[in-house]
């Protein structure tokens, strides 16, 4: 499967990429279009869920199975997502804000109720 395009519509135009997990407890492969960002080789993901009060189907499939694939035209492949801490987190979730435009929607309503993770996908080879 290849994709790279753009989405549009209630979250703004952001570049949009297929995730392909394991799932954490049916151990079956999950597809999951995502909008995303990089930082240098690394691929950005906020597990957002839109602003609810719960975190995102496919950041828990990443914690339990971190090898995954991404579809995203020529950059895809096989990486390995790590959960951003400290530091690391804030700089990239600051940058979501300013890149991906609904995640500045997510950020108010999940305020006080939880931390949006930011997840780092690093090339597997």
């Amino acid at each position: 499967m290849m994709y790279d395009g753009w989405w549009g519509g209630m979250i703004g135009p952001a570049p949009v990429l297929v995730l392909t997990s394991t799932g954490a407890r049916s151990g079956q492969q999950r597809d999951t279009a995502l909008a995303y960002f990089t930082d240098g080789d690394d691929v950005i993901l906020m597990a957002s869920n839109y602003g609810s009060a719960r975190h995102s189907n496919w950041y828990y499939n990443l914690l339990a199975h971190p090898e995954c694939e991404l579809h995203i035209g020529p950059r895809g492949g096989r990486f390995v997502a790590h959960e951003a801490e400290n530091a690391d987190r804030d700089r990239l979730f600051a940058l979501a804000i300013n890149l991906l435009v609904a995640s500045r929607s997510y950020a108010k309503r999940t305020d006080g109720v939880r931390t949006i993770p930011m997840l780092r996908l690093t090339p597997s080879g």
